[in-house]
C-alpha cells in the first residue's frame, strides 16, 4: 500500500501542475506570434525581431540566480506568488507597447518575471514531491510544460487568424491569473532557510556545476531542434510533416518522461541518461538524412524520446545532490546553464548552417551530445553518488 512518502499526486502537486499548465500555455501561445505582431502591427524592422526574442532570454538568465537565492533565503511561496502576478500583468504590457522601445521594455520585464516564476515553480515542486518518488514526480510534472508547448502555439496561431493581438494578450493574461488563483492555496513543506547573505556563493550552487555543464551542452543542441527543423523541412520537401513535427516531438516527450522518472527512482541516472543521449543523437542523425515526410517525423519521435529521458533525469539529479535549503540556487544554476546553452547554440548552429547546411549542422549537433555523456561517466557519476550519500535522501 502506498504511504505518504511514496505519494506523487498530493493536492499541492495537483494544484501546481494545473497552475503550470495555465501559466505556460500563455507563454507558449505568444512565442511564435510576437515576431508577427512586431512586424505586421507595429511596423518594426525584421532585423530587430531577433533582439526582441533575445532580450527575453537574457533577462531570464539574469533573473534565475537571484530568484534561486531569494527562494532559499526568504521562502518559496513568498517569491512564487508575486512573481506569478507580475508575469500575468506583463501580458497586458504588450497591449500598450506601441513602439519598438516599449515592446523591448515589456520583453525585459516579462523575461525577468519568467526566470523568477519558472525557477520558483520547479523549486516548490521539488519540495512537494517525496524523495523516494522524486524522479517520477518531476517527470509527471514536466507534462504540464509539454502540454502547453504542444497546445499553446497551435491555439495562438488559430486565434491570430480570427481576432486581434490585444484579445490574444488579454487571454494569455487571464490564463496566468487563473494559474495564480489555482496556486494560491499551495502549502509546500517547511524547509530550513539559507542564512547566508547575497553573494556569488549564494547565487550559484557549486555542487551542481558538473550537472550544469551537462545541461549547457544539452541546451546547446536542443536549441537547434527548436529553431531550425521548419527551415530544414522546407529544404528537403517534408511537406505536411513540417506542421506535425513539434506535435510528434511533444507527444513522445510526454509519453516517455514519466517512465524516465520511475526508472531514475529505481535504478539511478546512468542507464536512462545513456539511452536518452543516444536516442537524441540518433534522432539528429536521422533528421540530417531525412528525405521526406515519414523520415522527418520519425526523427521527431526519436528526438522526443531522447529529450523525454534526459530532461527529467538531469532535473532530478540537480535537486538530489543538495540539501533542501539550497534547492532554489541549485535549480537556478542548472536552468541558467540550460538557457545559456540555448542562447549560444541558436547563434553558433545558425552560423554553422550557412556554409555547411542544416544536415551537416545536425550531424555536428549529434557529435556534441557525446560531451555531456562522456562527462557524466568520467567525472560526474562518482561525484553524484557521493553527494547523494551526503544529503541522506
Amino acid at each position: 500500500m502506498e504511504n505518504d512518502s511514496d505519494k506523487v499526486f498530493s493536492s499541492n502537486f495537483i494544484r501546481m501542475f494545473t497552475a503550470n499548465v495555465f501559466l505556460t500555455s500563455g507563454f507558449y501561445m505568444i512565442m511564435p506570434l510576437l515576431p508577427v505582431y512586431a512586424v505586421q502591427d507595429l511596423g518594426i524592422d525584421k532585423g530587430l525581431v531577433g533582439l526582441i526574442v533575445g532580450v527575453f532570454a537574457i533577462s531570464g538568465v539574469i533573473a534565475r540566480p537571484v530568484a534561486g537565492a531569494m527562494l532559499d533565503r526568504y521562502g518559496r511561496m513568498i517569491i512564487y506568488i508575486p512573481a506569478s502576478a507580475v508575469f500575468a500583468l506583463c501580458f497586458g504590457l504588450y497591449i500598450f507597447a506601441w513602439t519598438f522601445l516599449l515592446l523591448l521594455l515589456a520583453r525585459v520585464a516579462h523575461g525577468f518575471s519568467w526566470g523568477t516564476v519558472n525557477t520558483a515553480t520547479n523549486t516548490v515542486v521539488s519540495d512537494i514531491v517525496p524523495p523516494k518518488v522524486r524522479g517520477a514526480g518531476l517527470g509527471y510534472f514536466g507534462l504540464s510544460m509539454t502540454a502547453a508547448m504542444a497546445l499553446g502555439p497551435a491555439v495562438g496561431t488559430f486565434l491570430m487568424e480570427r481576432t486581434s493581438f490585444g484579445v490574444i494578450f488579454s487571454i494569455c493574461m487571464a490564463l496566468a491569473l487563473t494559474a495564480l488563483a489555482v496556486s494560491w492555496r499551495v502549502r509546500p513543506p517547511a524547509v530550513k532557510r539559507d542564512p547566508r547573505p547575497f553573494s556569488p556563493s549564494a547565487l550559484f550552487e557549486k555542487r551542481v556545476f558538473g550537472i550544469a555543464f551537462m545541461q549547457y551542452f544539452f541546451g546547446f543542441v536542443y536549441s537547434g531542434v527548436m529553431a531550425y527543423p521548419v527551415l530544414h523541412g522546407i529544404e528537403i520537401g517534408a511537406g505536411s510533416g513540417i506542421k506535425w513535427f513539434f506535435l510528434v516531438f511533444a507527444v513522445f516527450i510526454a509519453v516517455f518522461r514519466p517512465f524516465a522518472g520511475r526508472f531514475m527512482d529505481r535504478r539511478g541516472p546512468s542507464g536512462i541518461l545513456t539511452v536518452g543521449f543516444l536516442c537524441f543523437a540518433a534522432g539528429l542523425v536521422f533528421l540530417a538524412h531525412s528525405s521526406g515526410e515519414f523520415t522527418f517525423l520519425a526523427s521527431a519521435a526519436a528526438i522526443g524520446l531522447g529529450v523525454g529521458f534526459v530532461m527529467p533525469t538531469m532535473m532530478t539529479m540537480t535537486v538530489n545532490v543538495v540539501p533542501p535549503s539550497r534547492r532554489g540556487a541549485a535549480n537556478a544554476t542548472s536552468f541558467t546553464a540550460f538557457d545559456t546553452g540555448i542562447g549560444t547554440g541558436a547563434v553558433v548552429l545558425g552560423v554553422i548552417s550557412k556554409p555547411l547546411g542544416y544536415s551537416s549542422m545536425y550531424i555536428i549537433s549529434a557529435l556534441v551530445l557525446a560531451i555531456p555523456l562522456l562527462w557524466y561517466y568520467f567525472f560526474e557519476k562518482a561525484r553524484y553518488f557521493g553527494l547523494m550519500r551526503e544529503t541522506g535522501e
